[in-house]
């Protein structure tokens, strides 16, 4: 006899999206967002999608259009696309979207802060790397 029931799936866009983004500490118990843990959030996911970007792509341009697609959504302030874009590209790598930034696609002022956070930090690590000026000054191909 299994006495095992039925697993449900749960996503982001269901009634356990708050626990469960509360159990992660993404939100307070009240509700609203834990910017600390945003903070570290962005950071870690940003720097793990510029790792990704560089064992993905053979060529840098790559990376640096990439970049100034993002940066152009995010002068419109297309969070939301985004978004979109970000969890296309672990399309691209065959990757699944990290499951903590999967839960936030639910709510939209998560999204928001943490592409926010996202692009400051890939910004800053695509510009310590020499990509987007190698491209700029030409394409250096590598």
């Amino acid at each position: 006899m299994n006495n095992r029931q039925e697993s449900k799936v749960y996503g982001p866009f269901d009634e356990t999206a708050t626990t469960n983004l509360i159990e992660m500490g993404i939100l307070q118990s009240d509700g609203s967002s834990n910017e600390s843990i945003l903070t570290s959030f962005t950071v870690i996911f940003a720097g793990l999608f510029f790792i990704d970007l560089k064992q993905f792509y053979d060529n840098t341009d790559n990376i640096a259009i990439l970049y100034n697609m993002f940066s152009a959504l995010y002068s419109k302030k297309h969070y939301s696309h985004m978004y979109l874009l970000y969890s296309i590209q672990y399309d691209y790598f065959r990757k699944p979207l990290p499951d903590p930034v999967w839960w936030i696609a639910g709510r939209p002022e998560l999204i928001t802060t943490f592409m926010n956070g996202f692009l400051a930090h890939l910004g800053r690590l695509i510009e310590e790397s020499g990509i987007l000026s190698k491209y700029n000054e030409g394409g250096a191909k590598t």
